[in-house]
């Protein structure tokens, strides 16, 4: 499914929306990415994935969840690790044609370290001018089998840090997650 939302008269602390696009796709039994292709393309310096959602007929996380990637100006890409199951990934891609100042981008793995039930990663940044003004978005795969799965919960503490924090490890789940953070004007 490919809709496009228009909502270039829609604006709010100085930003404009340009799109918004919804992304439905699988991921084959055997494979360990899959792709989504927007039309019309997209600013990468402009747009962010906000993930709805990744179901598998599976009881072990790492053939349910995948982390997504803006690829690139039409491509946004899953990524998990287990793959015998047919995995489905949902969420929007939204794109701004002003009011963005910053988006930045990159992962945090988080290690199993022998099961303690609270892990915390702090990760440097560039420096945003306002935490208030800032947006964090999230997905996750596990990057080992094991259930069940503590994903993580990633926020700004303050505006050069952005801290990962895990409240329950079991067996061997090791976290991969992708990060973006957005700041406005």
């Amino acid at each position: 499914m490919n809709l496009r939302i228009n909502m270039s008269a829609v604006t709010g602390a100085g930003a404009t929306l340009a799109s918004i696009q919804p992304f439905f796709f699988a991921i084959a039994a055997g494979q360990s990415t899959g792709t989504a292709t927007l039309s019309p393309s997209v600013d990468i310096n402009k747009s962010f994935i906000i993930q709805n959602g990744s179901n598998a007929y599976a009881t072990d996380p790492a053939y349910v969840f995948s982390s997504l990637v803006l690829t690139n100006s039409t491509t946004i890409t899953a990524t998990r690790i287990l793959t015998a199951n047919l995995c489905y990934s949902a969420g929007i891609v939204v794109e701004f044609s002003k009011g963005i100042v910053s988006l930045q981008r990159g992962t945090i793995t988080m290690p199993f370290d022998g099961g303690f039930p609270t892990q915390t990663i702090n990760t440097s940044i560039t420096e945003v001018a306002d935490t208030a003004k800032c947006i964090v978005t999230m997905s996750f795969r596990a990057a080992s089998h094991g259930t069940p799965v503590g994903g993580p919960v990633v926020y700004l503490t303050s505006t050069t840090n952005l801290r990962a924090v895990r409240y329950q490890q079991y067996k061997y789940n090791e976290i991969n997650a992708a990060y973006e953070i957005i700041e406005f004007e």
